[in-house]
């Protein structure tokens, strides 16, 4: 049984693997503290124009060590798309799913869900993100289409660098570039700069010994070039266009800031939602 330890382990436990009957996708657990419900958090894109959906969850049960539990389970959802509430600013690929509805789904299979949260603290304040370097290390989350731990229910890790400045909106949109590949099923993973063993300041100083944990995005957009040689980014659950457009290693990330924005509309919609 996988028992986290460390901060990057608990990361671990609070994704999730979404199919939906259009594609791939990995949502992760995020604490608004609205009513103390928290959300689970995806691309847009990857639910629009899904009819049905499944989430695989992690069971509460076996966590506990209960005699012949399942290590997961699978929720089943139909009319899928409209289980999620959208992002108030149309132009921002984002959905959040109340786990209010995890839990009654999970309820009526006789099934008590289990994951981590990653709380509304770790979206950097503007003097934060000030303080970071044009190249950080990042850290993504996420279950693609092909490689992932399904015995386990554990999604993968990837590690990159940041392609923009954190502090800098990337041609004028709550976005940055990171250096890394955007594989299929990727969207929706939550995008964080982790330094658990001491990190480097703006002025070269060392902080040894001084965790540094940030939620830095979510992933949006792939990067891709055509035959024609034009670059543009695509969505990151879209397919290829053809056999002659090619994927380059550079990835959009919608910043974490954006999450923000469900509060109030959460809040109305869900106004009296119960503790997990």
């Amino acid at each position: 049984m996988f028992k986290p330890r460390t901060a990057e382990d608990k990361l671990l436990l609070s994704t999730v693997r979404i199919e939906t009957d259009r594609c791939t996708a990995t949502g992760f657990f995020f604490g608004l503290h609205i009513g103390d419900n928290d959300v689970l958090i995806t691309s847009r894109h990857a639910i629009q124009g899904s009819s049905s959906g499944s989430l695989r969850i992690h069971n509460e049960a076996w966590q506990q060590e209960q005699d012949d539990a399942p290590p997961t389970f699978d929720l089943e959802f139909q009319d899928f798309e409209n289980l999620w509430i959208k992002h108030p600013d149309k132009s921002i690929d984002l959905v959040a799913l109340p786990s209010k509805v995890i839990d009654d789904a999970a309820a009526k299979i006789g099934r008590s869900a289990h994951w981590m949260t990653i709380e509304s603290c770790m979206v950097p304040k503007a003097t934060r993100l000030k303080a970071l370097t044009t190249i950080e290390d990042v850290f993504v989350v996420g279950y693609p289409k092909g490689p992932w731990d399904k015995c386990h229910n554990l999604p993968i890790h990837c590690q990159g660098t940041t392609a923009t400045h954190p502090d800098i909106d990337f041609c004028g949109q709550p976005q940055l570039l990171v250096n890394m590949a955007c594989l299929p099923g990727l969207s929706g993973s939550p995008v964080f700069v982790l330094n658990a063993k001491g990190y480097a300041d703006e002025n070269g100083n060392i902080h040894p010994g001084e965790t540094r944990n940030i939620l830095l995005g979510v992933v949006h957009a792939a990067t891709t070039i055509g035959a024609d040689g034009q670059i543009a980014a695509r969505a990151a659950s879209a397919p290829l266009g053809s056999g002659e457009e090619s994927t380059v290693p550079l990835t959009y990330i919608v910043k974490s800031r954006e999450l923000l924005g469900f509060a109030d509309v959460i809040h109305k919609q869900q106004p009296a939602a119960s503790v997990h």
